[in-house]
């Protein structure tokens, strides 16, 4: 493997800017100097002032296979994750069949070994019966365990409360610091309110925009609130994925502000933001329809104003995607049929620079969000940062406008909620494990993958 020398790149990393030269060597980062002293390496790269990043890492996505590899699956959406500057995923376990116990998940592992562009890592899914399963998990290589306390798609609904307390303390229990990362929505909530809303606007006559009515605020703050009050009573650690409210936000705020700890360390109760709802609000469905139906729902710009805000004051602790592709013909279907979820892996990272370049939140929150916090929540080993020793995954980014074209998309159902958007940066470099992913528009290693590994100590 050839050293990489990185010269006169703006490191964005543990909270500061700094102008370096970076060195790697053995696919691991080698050394991190002022650019006053020059790195001699195989290869040279010229860095030319761009930020020079940790790669992202994902902690929810969706990649379909087995058994949906028409929508996508390991080998097109970890390519897309590597054109995008995500170098390490979490990958989703309602697929079909679902990744519920060991022989599921050792066929992904494999698939993964043989397939994935970048580095690669799989969850346990909870359905209620499988417990034993859960228990008996190796999670040395197994990020946690995901609960859909809401439907959404798949079949893997836990919405028990009794089920639910036997699960969080039979985990703290045998594998405490695992995180189980969790979908709230309340189906009842959502029932109810599309019975109330019929008889105000026939559901045949339903539309996108009518998503937020339907899977309201309710639906997602009685179920996000009934996680954290039960992961408090067992003393679980839990993961609220994707906030999508104002009232989950003051939840959170309240809930942070009454279990101040040390400084460096993670509650056991964590949430995460994602990047359609930080980008998107209500007033885009007019626009993009279906094509931004997910659950839960893009709600109001006041929703999206609060979830903004709390990723700048660090109240939400990670942004990830919820990567999730559907084919055009499923998403063009009458909206009480079309799929929630949509592809984002490949600009996600462009979309929080943009915000950044809005003023919305600093670069710095930005690699604290994507690459530091997930990898602490997670105990992944040796990444997400830009330390000596650590694996060389790296992201140079430049300010250079880039485009949206559907042509220029890696995933497998060939559309983006974001075609058409102009980004003011664009990404010139990947390096994952220290091999050049992709360079100046030209792809280079695309199997440099590799299983995640993950230790708990970090956040116990």
């Amino acid at each position: 493997m050839a050293t990489v020398s990185i010269r006169d790149v703006q490191m964005v990393n543990e909270g500061e800017v700094r102008m370096v030269n970076v060195l790697v060597q053995d696919g691991r980062i080698w050394s991190i100097v002022p650019t006053a002293r020059k790195l001699i390496a195989e290869h040279q790269v010229e860095g030319r002032g761009a930020f020079l990043l940790p790669g992202l890492v994902d902690d929810q996505v969706h990649f379909r296979e087995p058994g949906l590899t028409h929508k996508g699956c390991i080998r097109t959406e970890s390519r897309a994750a590597l054109r995008g500057g995500v170098t390490s995923y979490m990958e989703m376990p309602n697929t079909s069949p679902p990744t519920c116990n060991r022989e599921a998940w050792e066929w992904k592992m494999k698939v993964g070994t043989r397939d994935s562009a970048v580095n690669y890592s799989f969850y346990m899914g909870a359905n209620g019966n499988n417990l034993e399963d859960l228990l008996q998990a190796d999670y040395r290589q197994i990020p946690g365990v995901k609960i859909f306390m809401g439907s959404s798609t798949g079949e893997l609904l836990v919405d028990n409360p009794e089920v639910l307390r036997e699960l969080y303390g039979k985990m703290h229990q045998h594998h405490p610091g695992v995180p189980i990362s969790v979908h709230c929505e309340n189906d009842t909530v959502i029932a109810n309110s599309a019975q109330d809303y019929a008889s105000i606007k026939p559901r045949e006559v339903w539309t996108a925009e009518d998503h937020p009515r339907i899977r309201n605020h309710e639906s997602c703050f009685v179920s996000s609130r009934l996680a954290r009050k039960l992961a408090e009573t067992c003393q679980a650690d839990i993961h609220i994925l994707h906030l999508t409210t104002a009232q989950e936000v003051a939840d959170i705020k309240e809930y942070k502000s009454r279990t101040a700890v040390e400084s460096g360390k993670f509650r056991p109760i964590t949430t995460e933001a994602c990047v359609h709802h930080l980008w998107f609000d209500e007033s885009d469905y007019e626009r993009l329809g279906n094509r931004i139906k997910w659950n839960p729902a893009i709600k109001s710009a006041l929703d999206r104003k609060a979830l903004l805000e709390a990723v700048r004051e660090g109240w939400i602790d990670i942004v990830a995607t919820d990567h999730a592709p559907h084919t055009l013909e499923e998403k063009y279907k009458p909206y009480t049929e079309a799929p929630s979820g949509g592809p984002l892996l490949q600009h996600s990272l462009l979309m929080m620079w943009d915000l950044v370049m809005l003023g919305h939140f600093t670069m710095e929150r930005v690699v604290e969000s994507m690459c530091h916090a997930p990898v602490l929540r997670f105990g992944v080993k040796n990444r997400g940062f830009l330390r000596e020793g650590y694996a060389a995954d790296l992201v140079l980014l430049e300010e250079k406008p880039l485009r949206v074209h559907t042509t220029d998309l890696e995933y497998a159902c060939g559309w983006s909620p974001v075609e058409g958007v102009e980004f003011t940066h664009s990404i010139r470099g990947v390096w994952v494990n220290g091999q050049t992913g992709f360079w100046d528009g030209e792809w280079g290693f695309r199997d440099a993958g590799r299983a995640l590994e993950f230790s708990r100590s970090t956040f116990s």
